[in-house]
């Protein structure tokens, strides 16, 4: 019997140099700048809203450019950690880890990405998705709006890690003016 698929619409924003060759060439996880402060781990980033990728493109670069992805994986290596059986089952897991390997970091983002790798590793997740509220100040310079009604509400973004990029497919750019048709030699950037 076939596993359930899931899909979500992502949106990674970058420098346009690097977006232009995405286009062409689709993502290379080699490529990605590996950090030991990531999120959730390592992986290529997207948000699920184009509004938070445009602000990270516009902190990256002058240049920058977002591209819009379809993300598709059977249910069983999708990780969404703000289901709260899943998030049960990894902090739990977490603190295994913790114990097993005798973990001490100078930041709680060295030790989170670290964590998240482990845990994608051992049950064999590639992309794993969060909401966070942490979010940097220059995006409330970068939307106005968004600065008003943070003190409301906290803007949530929801972050999703990709550790495989057979998964990623239909990228197309949404800003920085490269031409979708790029990718087949048929259009001009």
């Amino acid at each position: 019997m076939r596993e359930s698929m899931m899909h979500i619409i992502g949106y990674h924003g970058t420098k346009k140099d690097n977006a232009q060759n995405i286009i062409r060439n689709g993502f290379d996880i080699s490529k990605c700048t590996p950090r030991n402060d990531h999120w959730l781990g390592s992986g290529i980033y997207f948000f699920t809203d184009s509004e938070f990728a445009c602000w990270w493109a516009s902190i990256r670069s002058t240049n920058g450019a977002v591209i819009q992805c379809d993300i598709k994986c059977d249910d069983t290596n999708y990780l969404d950690l703000d289901i709260i059986k899943n998030r049960m089952k990894f902090d739990m897991k977490c603190k295994e880890y913790r114990c097993t390997y005798n973990m001490k970091y100078d930041s709680v983002e060295v030790l989170r990405s670290t964590l998240v790798d482990l845990y994608k590793k051992e049950f064999n997740y590639f992309v794993v998705s969060k909401f966070f509220t942490e979010i940097g100040q220059s995006f409330f310079r970068y939307n106005p709006l968004h600065k008003k009604l943070k003190n409301v509400l906290p803007v949530l973004q929801r972050q999703v890690c990709v550790s495989e990029c057979s998964l990623i497919s239909n990228m197309r750019c949404i800003k920085g003016g490269i031409n979708v048709n790029e990718r087949n030699g048929k259009g001009s950037i």
